[in-house]
C-alpha cells in the first residue's frame, strides 16, 4: 500500500473522533482521491456527525482556496447530496473554480427547490461563473439562457429570501440579455441595503458605463460596505472619472475600502 493510501486510511480513522481536528497537512491526503479511496471516504463520511462534516468541508474549502496544488472536487460533489444544508452550501462554495457544465443542473435544482436558504443563495452565486462563461463564448448559449432565465425569475420571486435574490442579481449581471438592466434598477431602489449593495456589485459586472454616475455617488456613501463595492465596481468598469474619488478613498476610515 502506498504512503498516500495509508495517510487516507489514518485520516478516515481520525475523522471519526470529533475531539481531534485534522491539520491542513493531513487534509492533503484527501486531494485527487481515486475511485477506490473516494468510495472508502464516502462510507466513513456517512458515519461522521453533522458538526464533523461541517468542520471538514469548511477546512477543505479553506485549503483549496489557499493552495492550487489540491483538488477536492470529488468530495465537494459528494457534499452536494449531504442531508445538512450548511454542508451542501459549503460544498457549492468549494466548487467555485470548476468549469464543469455537469454542475449546472445540480446548481439550478438547488436554486429552485433546496429547502435551505443558505444552499439556494450559494447556488445563485455559483451560477454566476457560468453566466460569465456564456458571455465569453465558453458555454453554449442555450445553457446560459436557461441559467439567466432562472436567475431573473428568482430576483422577482416575492416569496424568496433577500439573500437568495441579491445573489441572483450579482450573478445574472454578467449577461448582456434583456431584463438585466431592469433587474439592476429595481435592486438599486430596493429598501433593503444589502440588495442595493448587490445592485452595485452587478453594475460593475455589466461592462456598461451607464452606471457611472451611481457608482461615483456611492463612493461617498455612509455605508462602508457600499463604498467598498462601489470602489470595486469602478475598477471593474475602468472608470477614469472615478480616479480622483478613488484616490480620496485611500484615506477612508475603513481599511477594506
Amino acid at each position: 500500500m502506498s504512503d498516500t493510501m495509508e495517510d487516507v486510511g489514518q485520516l478516515l480513522d481520525r475523522l471519526s473522533d470529533t475531539s481531534q481536528t485534522p491539520t491542513y497537512a493531513q487534509l492533503y491526503a484527501l486531494s485527487d482521491l481515486n475511485r477506490e479511496r473516494l468510495a472508502e471516504f464516502g462510507m466513513a463520511w456517512q458515519d461522521l456527525s453533522t458538526d464533523a462534516r461541517r468542520s471538514l468541508m469548511s477546512a477543505l474549502v479553506e485549503l483549496a482556496e489557499a493552495s492550487f496544488e489540491v483538488n477536492f472536487d470529488a468530495i465537494f460533489r459528494l457534499g452536494l447530496d449531504d442531508p445538512d444544508g450548511q454542508v451542501r452550501a459549503t460544498a457549492i462554495d468549494g466548487l467555485w473554480e470548476s468549469d464543469d457544465t455537469s454542475l449546472v443542473g445540480p446548481f439550478l435544482a438547488g436554486l429552485r427547490a433546496d429547502p435551505s436558504v443558505q444552499v439556494r443563495a450559494a447556488a445563485a452565486k455559483g451560477l454566476g461563473r457560468y453566466v460569465l462563461a456564456g458571455e465569453l463564448e465558453q458555454l453554449e448559449q442555450p445553457i446560459q439562457l436557461r441559467i439567466t432565465t432562472d436567475l431573473l425569475n428568482t430576483i422577482y420571486l416575492a416569496s424568496e429570501s433577500i439573500e437568495v435574490r441579491r445573489r441572483a442579481v450579482e450573478s445574472v449581471s454578467y449577461a448582456c440579455t434583456p431584463g438585466v438592466t431592469d433587474a439592476l434598477e429595481m435592486a438599486y431602489h430596493d429598501p433593503d441595503e444589502t440588495m442595493r449593495i448587490s445592485a452595485v456589485v452587478g453594475m460593475g459586472r455589466t461592462c456598461d458605463t451607464r452606471w457611472q454616475d451611481i457608482l461615483l455617488d456611492e463612493l461617498g456613501s455612509d455605508s462602508h460596505a457600499m463604498r467598498y463595492q462601489a470602489a470595486w465596481a469602478c475598477g471593474e468598469l475602468a472608470l477614469r472619472l472615478a480616479v480622483p474619488a478613488l484616490a480620496q478613498r485611500l484615506q477612508d476610515s475603513d481599511r477594506q475600502v
